[in-house]
């Protein structure tokens, strides 16, 4: 069941001390051809799928009407996501302690547009919800 953010915080705490152990991106739509390679794993309209060491799977997806994200727990990755474990970005971050999780905000209604993990390593991944840029509307983006 899809969990707004900000009301996945017993999700995401459960989350502190484990380790990631792969992460994977679902396209909603071919615009990614359209995004430059350096970023088409950063910057896309698709979910977020981490899959941790305890065999948790984790998945994030766009909330458009509220300019946030929903979480989910899944069973299994779904068959058309791509395995994203080996680019560059994640190369060392994989297999680190999760020390942190926090929400991440910019509006008055309270309501985080991402969430920042912290690893024990002091490297961050952020998952955040962006509206639009140069690329691509309503984008989940990995800085």
């Amino acid at each position: 069941m899809r969990i707004p953010i900000n009301l996945a915080e017993h999700i995401l705490d459960s989350l502190k001390s484990t380790k990631i152990k792969m992460v994977y991106r679902d396209f909603y739509n071919n615009n990614f051809v359209s995004v430059p390679s350096k970023y088409k794993y950063l910057q896309n309209d698709g979910s977020v799928y981490i899959k941790f060491f305890n065999n948790k799977i984790l998945a994030f997806h766009p909330y458009t009407e509220e300019f946030t994200l929903y979480a989910e727990v899944l069973e299994k990755i779904p068959k058309k996501a791509i395995n994203i474990t080996k680019d560059i970005y994640f190369s060392n971050k994989i297999g680190e302690d999760i020390k942190n999780i926090e929400y991440l905000y910019y509006n008055k209604k309270g309501i985080p547009y991402g969430v920042q993990i912290i690893l024990s390593n002091y490297l961050k991944i952020n998952i955040e919800y962006c509206s639009e840029n140069e690329y691509i509307f309503d984008s989940l983006i990995l800085t």
